[in-house]
């Protein structure tokens, strides 16, 4: 009795340990991306700060105006990013399924081109423009690769065509850059890159909200991709309705990738990496448990990758890409060994 006890407790107290130390990461992170950069600010500075202690102005400035904005757009980049990066893998049944591997942060770059580089004036329109363009851009990518999943059912394939699409947008893009007068060029090369340092607090509510819309959405929706689990078949068995439910699942990731990709440039390997992250750390499949896990392990990890493409110091960092691509690649590498290209 007492050894089923012991078993018991140790069990439940592995099952809240997710929820103890998620937190409290995301919290260090987000304080070490306050603290840390080409000016270090001693923790006592940052608490003074946010509670109207007597603190200089130039470090006011710095957290408040530069870093903290920074920190936020990684936070909402990164659940973002990972929830759409599950969404996706659930719905191709494919563990190498994501935005940046199938084509759909290429096609939300394009449609954002489009808006930066063609697109008159800077105002709001010309921002409300270029988060339609592109949710508009992710969207129709997202819907060409379900089409094609339809009929290719071998991962690898599926893969190789979803890394031929965003090879073909890219070429696109190129050919617009040509046309785009020269001082929207030098813009739009530096939002490629990938960054979370261009959002200022006039941008941020525009990108939260969009966010926090879609994972609402994919809160209220996860009861019913467990059934994907052992594939659409399956499902219908089980009375889901598949299409519609196929339809959602799209529209939900394309409003998630086209989101980061319209105000931070295309973000690599995070919709991959952390989806199987969260599985490892959550030690469950089930999307009421994993989609919460996944979205704590996304803000964490790209505040982080954040934090370590500023170490460096001085004025210029590393590109954001070249962070994640290190984090990712090596996960994304795992998972085709293991035969997770199904």
């Amino acid at each position: 009795m007492s050894c089923s006890t012991t078993e018991s407790s140790s069990r439940s107290l592995r099952s809240l340990l997710p929820w103890i130390l998620l937190p409290m990461a995301l919290v260090i992170v987000a304080l070490a991306g306050l603290c840390l950069g080409s000016a270090s600010i001693p923790v006592s500075s940052i608490w003074a700060i946010f509670s109207g202690g007597d603190v200089s102005s130039s470090w006011k400035t710095i957290v408040l105006d530069l870093r903290l904005p920074r920190v936020v757009s990684a936070i909402l980049a990164g659940a973002a990013l990972s929830s759409s990066g599950l969404i996706m893998q659930t719905l191709f049944g494919n563990g190498l399924a994501g935005p940046s591997v199938l084509g759909v942060s290429s096609g939300a770059s394009l449609g954002a081109a489009l808006a930066l580089l063609l697109a008159p004036g800077d105002g709001l329109i010309s921002r409300l423009g270029l988060l339609g363009c592109s949710f508009a851009g992710a969207f129709i990518t997202m819907m060409l690769v379900a089409l094609i999943g339809e009929r290719v059912k071998r991962g690898g394939t599926l893969l190789i065509l979803g890394l031929m699409i965003g090879y073909t947008v890219n070429a696109v893009v190129s050919v617009l850059i040509q046309w785009a007068p020269s001082e929207r060029v030098h813009g739009f090369v530096s939002w490629s890159f990938g960054t979370f340092s261009g959002i200022g607090w006039d941008r941020i509510p525009w990108m939260a909200s969009s966010v926090f819309l879609g994972l609402a959405l994919a809160f209220v929706g996860r009861r019913f991709w467990d059934a994907f689990l052992l594939g659409e078949t399956c499902a219908a068995t089980v009375g889901a309705d598949v299409p519609r439910i196929r339809r959602r699942m799209i529209l939900i990731s394309a409003l998630l990738a086209g989101t980061v990709t319209a105000f931070c440039g295309p973000v690599a390997f995070l919709g991959v990496a952390v989806p199987h992250m969260a599985r490892g750390i959550s030690g469950s499949a089930r999307h009421g448990r994993l989609l919460p896990v996944t979205v704590l392990c996304g803000a964490s990890l790209a505040v982080a990758a954040d934090l370590l493409s500023r170490l460096p110091g001085g004025a210029s960092s590393l590109p954001l890409n070249s962070v994640t691509s290190l984090i990712g690649a090596p996960v994304v590498a795992w998972v085709v060994f293991r035969g997770g290209d199904r």
